[in-house]
């Protein structure tokens, strides 16, 4: 109609307008799309919190088990500074077990 104004299709005004394409329907999938996407955000936070708690789990049993390797040497260089070791003593025990060794008998 002569009434409109057709400068800009979509902002059609005047008496007797209509558009020739109406608009699409508002979508209410907008707050759905939200809720996803922070629920997303809001889970790698917490995975990575996790992630890094593991990384930090196993960290501290490396330090540990370093720690008690680390005693474990100084404990046997202790024992052979003393003139003790433990090896031959073990080895010892593993002869006589089976009936050899410096103490047994031959028959």
């Amino acid at each position: 109609s002569e009434f409109c104004v057709w400068a800009n299709i979509s902002r059609v005004r005047g008496k007797l307008c209509s558009l020739r394409d109406p608009p699409p329907p508002p979508d209410d999938s907008l707050l759905y799309m939200i809720l996803f996407i922070a629920g997303g955000v809001i889970g790698l936070l917490i995975f990575l919190a996790m992630f890094r708690a593991g990384c930090r789990a196993v960290m501290e049993a490396r330090e540990r088990a370093k720690n008690m390797q680390q005693k474990e040497d100084e404990k046997l260089k202790a024992q052979k500074a003393l003139g003790y070791d433990p090896k031959s003593e073990q080895q010892g025990r593993r002869l006589n077990a089976k009936g050899g060794g410096k103490g047994a008998r031959r028959r």
